[in-house]
This record gives structure tokens, C-alpha cells and sequence, in this order.
């Protein structure tokens, strides 16, 4: 199939039996590096749990902060099932943050916007 496609395009055929718990863990170890992966994800958890923004202005760029970083995440991420990660995985974590400063931060990241679009050209409120 992939001949069809022109020589351009390579890919890998891998076979593995994934009855076998060795033989799954073997397979994620060689395609990604999960450990880098959880690194990420936990810098991503001590970067945000402290932060706490207090003008619109901070809100909102903290928000902006906390979804780039989370893509950069989300597409390293090949997406595993939990039984294929390390017990004390960080992923899940670092969802339940995102999700929650993201409910906190929105509404005062608003403001901000709400302000700029009320005066066109003047100053926000204060940051």
C-alpha cells in the first residue's frame, strides 16, 4: 500500500503481540519516549499550579500560556491507554489542571477583552 503512495512516503510495519504486558511495553518504550512525555507534563503541572493571576490582563495571558503549552503537550501525546503507562503517570494531572484553570481564568481573561473592545484605542483595565 504505501508503494502506491510514491517513494516519498515511508512507514514502518510493526507486529507485536499485545496479549503479552512485556511485549506492549517493549513496543511503547521503542516508538516514544514516555518519560520525556511525563517530564513535560509534570514541568506543565508546576508551572501552573502556582500561578494566580490577579488583573484580566494576567488572566489573560496566563490562559494564553496554559493552551500553548498544553497543544505542545497534546501533540507529543501519542494518546496511550492507561494500561501502556507508568502507574504514576502525570498526564491525567495535568488535564484536571488545565481544565480547572481554564475555568478560573476565563471569566478574567474576558474582562480584558471586554474593556478593549468598549474603548477602541484606549488602555485596557487595569493589569
Amino acid at each position: 500500500m504505501l508503494c502506491s503512495l510514491g517513494d516519498q512516503v515511508q512507514g514502518t510495519l510493526l507486529h507485536a503481540r499485545l496479549d503479552d504486558s512485556a511485549e506492549r511495553h517493549r513496543l511503547v518504550s521503542r516508538s516514544w519516549d514516555i518519560s520525556e512525555l511525563d517530564s513535560g507534563y509534570r514541568a506543565f503541572i508546576e508551572r501552573f499550579t502556582q500561578s494566580r493571576p490577579r488583573s484580566p490582563g494576567a488572566a489573560l495571558t496566563e490562559l494564553l500560556h496554559l493552551t500553548y503549552q498544553w497543544r505542545r503537550l497534546l501533540l507529543a501525546d501519542p494518546g496511550l491507554p492507561p494500561m501502556l503507562l507508568p502507574a504514576d503517570w502525570s498526564g491525567e494531572r495535568a488535564r484536571g489542571l488545565l481544565l480547572n484553570r481554564r475555568a478560573n481564568w476565563r471569566e478574567l481573561g474576558d474582562t480584558w477583552w471586554e474593556w478593549r473592545e468598549a474603548a477602541p484605542g484606549a488602555a485596557p483595565g487595569p493589569d
